[in-house]
């Protein structure tokens, strides 16, 4: 009487065992950022998912608590890369100025967006694991492209 019984013995410690993996998971995760936030803070800057399309005028919102930075670029057909490219600052909550007129005049069939948060620039630099391809990345003012 009052023992418990081997069975439920392996699945509380089971239990236990999944639950410190679990911990462990969250933080690796959560340190993770933390670390990275301090030792390359320009990583930490990115900010794509800070900007909203609207449905007319061909302009972009900032929906972050953060001032960010907003570069565009238009893409051509054939693909002859990016061009046309402006950065402009957007605090929480304000829209960008209608590209529609810039896009037409550039005779444009896409735009590509990014954004970081202030006082990071976003920039287009060479892949770290392929030299061919470039990726959107921040950097300060004052570094060297």
């Amino acid at each position: 009487m009052g023992q418990v019984p081997e069975t439920a013995k392996r699945t509380q410690s089971r239990f236990g065992r999944g639950v410190i993996v679990i911990a462990l998971l969250v933080a690796v995760v959560v340190g993770g950022r933390f670390l990275q936030g301090r030792f390359d803070p320009a990583v930490a800057a990115r900010a794509p998912d800070c900007l909203e399309l609207s449905d007319e005028g061909l302009s972009y919102t900032n929906t972050c608590d953060a001032e960010i930075n907003f570069r565009y670029c238009f893409t051509t057909t054939p693909g002859t890369g990016l061009q046309n490219c402006e950065t402009i600052a957007l605090a929480p909550d304000e829209a960008s100025h209608s590209l529609f007129e810039e896009y037409r005049a550039a005779s444009a069939d896409g735009i590509h967006e990014y954004a970081c948060e202030a006082p990071y620039l976003p920039v287009r630099i060479q892949s770290y694991t392929d030299r061919h391809v470039d990726i959107d990345a921040c950097r300060l003012d004052q570094d060297d492209q």
